[in-house]
């Protein structure tokens, strides 16, 4: 908001007034007082919410990153869901865990959801090497990068949203400076006392 000074009796006044509030002179144009840009509060509004710029393009590219996590997850788990149809039906509660979960990450930048995504990735992976070393089950090369690249991505979303929460409580609020005093309003406080005066009457 900007601020101007009165040229006859000085007094300094935001510029949305139209006059003086002490000698009532019009505003003169151009004579508005701009804000120091070196200031944090200029540059915190210049850039908004209190951040600079490469936090904000950091935080872009965080949201995009997570948005295409998200999608991956939500293709694993439709997948998963289309497979227990004609194979496991365990495959099911997996799939539907995984949507559940990556929709929370994706809308609300859920922590909670993201560790919890990243902690069955990882089982998942553990499961399958301990097939491998029990049973001695065989797959090809694609089940085992795809685990790799889900413990990958979940880890990705957890790192992704606890730098979207610090950026969101780290943010300071904007606040508006308040309005200058006017020193000359008469205070509510003040009555006219208007009665007259008791006076002893004279005596001859």
């Amino acid at each position: 908001m900007k601020s101007t000074k009165c040229v006859q009796c000085g007094l300094v006044y935001w510029l949305t007034e139209p006059t003086c509030k002490r000698c009532g002179a019009a505003a003169p144009e151009g004579s508005a007082i701009e804000p120091n840009p070196a200031t944090p509060s200029h540059t915190a509004a210049r850039n908004g919410a209190g951040m600079s710029v490469n936090d904000a393009a950091m935080r872009e590219k965080l949201l995009k990153s997570l948005k295409g996590d998200s999608y991956f997850f939500y293709l694993v788990g439709g997948l998963q869901i289309l497979l227990a149809l004609v194979r496991d039906s365990l495959l099911f509660v997996d799939g539907f865990i995984n949507l559940v979960l990556s929709f929370l990450v994706h809308k609300f930048r859920s922590r909670v959801a993201a560790i919890i995504l990243l902690c069955f990735s990882i089982l998942g992976a553990v499961f399958w090497l301990m097939t491998i070393v029990l049973v001695g089950r065989r797959s090809g090369i694609f089940y085992p990068l795809a685990l790799v690249f889900r413990v990958l991505t979940s880890a990705r979303m957890v790192f992704a949203t606890f730098k979207l929460n610090g950026y969101v409580e780290e943010t300071p609020a904007l606040r508006l400076p308040p309005p200058p005093p006017d020193l000359h309003a008469e205070p509510q406080w003040a009555v006219n006392n208007t009665s007259p005066q008791w006076q002893p009457s004279e005596t001859n």
